[in-house]
């Protein structure tokens, strides 16, 4: 009966959506440099903990896509490629729907981590170790306070652990975590050298941006005082630099 009832679930969620199969596929053609894409985990911090799918970029609880607002992403919403999971389906489903209400084209809902144990996938609860041949660094999934801008990728707007491939775009420098990331940057930097200020709404250049660390992604921000506005409203402590 519990099977029959997540299939039905799975049937009601959309055009866009991944099966366990195809979001591993996904993870393996991302690992190889052939699509770009950021897995957001939805769940609580603590269910995160528990137990995640390999490859997570960050997490993301529902909460803070329902309060307040403002989406706590700094994608594109035209042509950033987002894949939302969470236990079953339904918190993804939720956060895909008001994406999409915020036209956001690209957002797939990559179900739950039930349909990705019982596809025979298993999860984790260590994070990404740096790779020393790729030398790609390790995401982190914290909030930490303002990073250095050498340690995000520009293209997906991850935050690593450790500084990434620089690159030049007309006498600015912007960094991806990977060779394709770094050249994304080069062929579109019209899509990946700007961001928008979560709380004034402006455009900014990543490159001049002030960077802060949400839970592994990174918010731009034009000043320090729509950074601060910024964490007032969300009541996140932060670690690291004094801000």
């Amino acid at each position: 009966m519990r099977t029959l009832l997540l299939g039905l679930l799975t049937g009601l969620l959309g055009a866009q959506t991944l099966k366990p199969q195809d979001l591993a596929q996904w993870l393996k053609d991302r690992e190889e440099g052939k699509k770009h894409f950021l897995l957001i985990d939805v769940r609580t911090p603590q269910e995160h903990e528990s137990g995640f799918i390999p490859g997570t970029d960050t997490l993301i609880p529902l909460q803070y896509f329902t309060e307040g607002g403002k989406v706590p992403l700094t994608a594109d919403p035209e042509k950033d490629t987002l894949v939302i999971y969470c236990r079953t389906g339904h918190r993804a489903g939720i956060v895909q729907r008001i994406l999409q209400g915020k036209g956001y084209r690209w957002v797939y809902n990559g179900l739950g981590i039930t349909q990705w144990q019982q596809a025979g996938f298993s999860l984790t609860t260590e994070k990404p170790k740096k790779n020393e041949e790729k030398d790609e660094g390790t995401p982190t999934g914290e909030i930490e306070g303002i990073v250095p801008p050498s340690r995000v990728c520009m293209t997906q707007n991850t935050v690593y652990d450790r500084d990434l491939i620089p690159v030049e775009v007309n006498g600015k420098t912007y960094y991806g975590c990977c060779a394709g990331c770094a050249a994304a940057l080069q062929q579109a930097p019209e899509q990946y050298t700007w961001a928008t200020d979560p709380i004034s709404g402006k455009r900014v250049d990543k490159a001049e941006a002030i960077i802060l660390n949400h839970h592994g992604v990174a918010l731009y921000f034009e000043s320090m005082e729509t950074l601060r506005a910024f964490l007032r409203k969300s009541g996140k402590p932060t670690k690291g630099k004094d801000i």
